[in-house]
């Protein structure tokens, strides 16, 4: 990264998209509606990306003791200050393709692991479909921050 202007952009870029798992789970509101609209296969796929785009979302389990607007703020914000931080580490530490992608393989691990807990460790009830979609969108901001920013 050259530039402190570029540093934000990546910064803000990451930031940014760290809201979109927050966004999803909010147009499927409440869960249990909209398993009554669509098929049960859908809704667990949508439930998975959720749950592989917004890590953060078990830190809502404050709730019973701040309240469901301040445990939504603090999952949300959460997931937002995460993805950012990894916005900085690519500004900052990554000023190469090989870096970028080392860094994105880094991303894949982690959530690959995140998924295959989250199917309690069993490649049976792992969906496949919604971590490749998941893998798929973590790859925006590094091949943005590739091509415009870097």
């Amino acid at each position: 990264m050259k530039t402190t202007a570029g540093l934000a952009m990546t910064t803000l870029l990451f930031g940014l998209l760290g809201f979109v798992g927050p966004c999803i789970r909010w147009l499927t509101w409440p869960p249990s509606a909209f398993e009554q609209r669509t098929s049960t296969t859908f809704s667990g796929f949508v439930d998975d990306l959720v749950f592989l785009l917004w890590p953060t979302q078990s830190l809502a389990v404050i709730e019973v003791n701040t309240g469901s607007v301040m445990a939504g703020l603090v999952a949300v914000g959460a997931n937002a200050v995460l993805f950012a931080v990894i916005g900085v580490l690519a500004g900052l530490l990554f000023k190469s393709r090989i870096g970028l992608l080392m860094l994105y393989m880094v991303a894949v691990l982690l959530a690959s692991i995140f998924a295959l807990w989250g199917s309690g460790f069993s490649l049976a009830y792992l969906n496949w479909a919604a971590l490749a979609v998941a893998l798929l969108f973590y790859a925006i901001p590094f091949v943005v921050t590739d091509r415009f920013v870097r």
